[in-house]
């Protein structure tokens, strides 16, 4: 029912005790109005239900949405945290084997290195021992050598033994020329035959010639074989691995042998001594 029903009712006419017409009609025009306005308001309150309801299934809409949206995330995230972990433990097992690799190379690496840093100090001690053996042998033979000289020089009379000594000083002998640095090898001395007393017979030479022929070829000799022994002891400092106390023996010896050589046949004009 509306308001136009309620204005458009007819009654039927009372012969008497009836109501009054105008008042009936204020009535019906007051329900009229009231329920238009109810019938206004429950319109409204329709349109609004139904705005309600429509956001109602929006939200379950979007409560789905997001429901499929956190699985999916969800789903998402475990799989990158899982191709993570592989890919981890991947990059970590690359990593230690390269690691492992390279330490075994530099193991490798340093055992050749040190083997090789073996092999050349033993290869230089070896050098060392060799040389301090053809020293040695140099000094033995060349002392053995002026011994026989001297002995032979003591063997001539007092006057010829002057004549030799005066010889020998007049001659004044060139310094020799620095040699430059290189790898000579030693030269072999030759061993001085075995000097013959003195026993005078018609086929024997002068006495003092010999020993002058004798003493030069010695300080010839002597010469070369000190200039060899000067580069060996240089290129003997250079070697690694010699302490100090191999090189001052060394010099020590070199000393020795020259003062040895003064002292036994005063002032040569030779090496160093040559003045």
């Amino acid at each position: 029912m509306n308001s136009r029903e309620i204005l458009d009712k007819k009654f039927d006419k009372a012969a008497m005790f009836g109501y009054k017409t105008e008042e009936v009609e204020d009535y019906l025009r007051e329900v009229a109005q009231y329920v238009d306005s109810v019938n206004k308001e429950k319109a409204v309150l329709e349109k609004k239900i139904q705005i309600l309801a429509d956001r109602i299934n929006e939200y379950r809409k979007d409560e789905e949405s997001m429901k499929e949206a956190l699985l999916g995330a969800q789903r998402l995230g475990n799989t990158v945290i899982s191709e993570a972990k592989e890919k981890a433990e991947k990059l970590l097992a690359d990593a230690q084997e390269k690691a492992d690799k390279m330490l075994s190379e530099a193991e490798k690496e340093a055992s050749r290195a040190v083997t090789g840093i073996k092999m050349q100090t033993e290869k230089e001690q070896q050098t060392l021992l060799k040389m301090q053996r053809e020293v040695s042998n140099f000094k033995t033979r060349l002392l053995s050598i002026y011994k026989s000289h001297l002995d032979l020089i003591t063997a001539l009379p007092e006057e010829e033994k002057e004549q030799v000594k005066e010889d020998v000083s007049k001659k004044e002998q060139p310094e020799p020329k620095p040699v430059e640095q290189k790898q000579i090898q030693p030269e072999p001395v030759k061993e001085p035959e075995e000097p013959k007393s003195p026993v005078k017979s018609e086929e024997q030479a002068d006495p003092v010639e010999q020993a002058k022929r004798e003493l030069e070829n010695t300080q010839q000799i002597a010469k070369q074989q000190l200039h060899v022994i000067s580069e060996d002891n240089a290129k003997t400092q250079q070697i690694p691995f010699v302490n100090n106390s191999q090189r001052v023996s060394f010099k020590s010896e070199r000393v020795d042998m020259e003062s040895s050589f003064e002292s036994k046949f005063g002032e040569l004009k030779f090496g160093k001594n040559n003045k």
